[in-house]
Parts: C-alpha cells; sequence; structure tokens
C-alpha cells in the first residue's frame, strides 16, 4: 500500500500471471482484521502482472 495523500491510497498486488479484465469491472476486496468487503475497480491496465486500486481513505469509513 502506498499513501498518496491525506485521503488517496493505492493498493498494488503481484500477481502470479496477467489478468484479462474489461474498463469498468471490479473485484471485492475484505478490509484486513474487519468483516467489511469493498467493492474496487481496477487502475492498473489490463494484461498487466500488478492489480493496482486506488481508495479513498474516509475516517471510520
Amino acid at each position: 500500500m502506498n499513501l498518496l495523500s491525506d485521503t488517496a491510497i493505492e493498493l498494488v498486488v503481484a500477481l502470479d500471471e496477467p489478468l484479462a479484465f474489461l474498463p469498468g469491472q471490479y473485484v471485492n476486496i475484505q478490509v484486513p482484521g474487519t468483516p467489511h468487503v469493498r467493492a474496487y475497480s481496477f487502475s492498473s491496465q489490463p494484461g498487466s502482472l500488478e492489480g493496482r486500486f486506488l481508495i479513498r481513505n474516509v475516517p471510520a469509513g
């Protein structure tokens, strides 16, 4: 995870294989240590060996 600003975080996930996805597709990611699941759209390019997600950092969010 990279803190981009007070309100933005970038999550980068290394992949074993390139991941094909369409613009606008998303994945559900569970927030570690909580029961919360959030939907995030990819910010990386299809076929990349990294899954990148931009996350808005909201207090108690």
